[in-house]
């Protein structure tokens, strides 16, 4: 069933139509997972993964699939602290602490998703809100 929902993610997404978006966003593993592999073919320029929590899963595959999700974003998001250590202990990955909700888009500005030096900034807080919001793709649950 995951590798099903996966798949529909990506015949989704190859089509150029339905990709104009300025920022990609996993919201699970299922999400992440596809967009790791659209990243890989060279669809989209890079995701950032929110990691609302990790499953402990018995299957093997399951594990992998989760784990890929985490470790192919270019940048993380935790919506807790106890997440954010986890990722650093276990994967040494620093995450980006962010509300359990959506922020007003037309004050927000996203910033280019290279991997500059020191790490990724998403967001900055803009002095005069942005209207139309730039598209912003959210992939998941």
């Amino acid at each position: 069933m995951v590798e099903t929902r996966i798949a529909d993610y990506l015949r989704y997404f190859e089509d150029p139509a339905n990709r104009d978006f300025d920022v990609w966003h996993a919201q699970d593993g299922i999400s992440g997972n596809a967009l790791a592999t659209l990243r890989k073919r060279g669809v989209i320029p890079g995701f950032a993964r929110t990691v609302h929590h990790v499953d402990t899963f018995e299957d093997a595959r399951l594990c992998a699939l989760q784990q890929r999700s985490i470790a192919a974003a270019d940048a993380l998001l935790v919506v807790s602290r106890l997440w954010g250590d986890w990722l650093a202990r276990e994967h040494g990955r620093q995450a980006i602490e962010v509300g359990n909700g959506v922020e007003d888009p037309r004050a927000l500005v996203v910033q280019e998703m290279l991997p500059p030096p020191g790490g990724y900034k998403l967001w900055q807080q803009r002095e005069e809100p942005r209207w139309p919001p730039l598209p912003v793709q959210t992939v998941g649950a």
